[in-house]
């Protein structure tokens, strides 16, 4: 896998739960910028997968349907 900024991706070793911009690629690792919220991380390139448009418009949706269902409930 071939990793370039600004490519977005999420951590396998964290089930992919967020959603990261590549911020930086270095030899062994990679610097991230949460998507969604301000965030800043780094993972070994071995724990990076690049996410596609479809998985990041499911994921978004799902963030989307948590976030409302938890402002009703309030």
């Amino acid at each position: 896998m071939k990793l370039k900024k600004g490519d977005i991706v999420a951590r396998l070793s964290y089930q992919c739960d967020l959603l990261f911009r590549v911020v930086e690629v270095f030899p062994e690792y990679v610097e991230l910028a949460g998507e969604d919220m301000r965030l800043l991380a780094d993972a070994p390139l071995k724990d990076v997968v690049i996410v596609s448009e479809k998985d990041r418009t499911a994921h978004e949706k799902k963030a989307r349907e948590l976030e409302e269902k938890l402002l009703s409930a309030l």
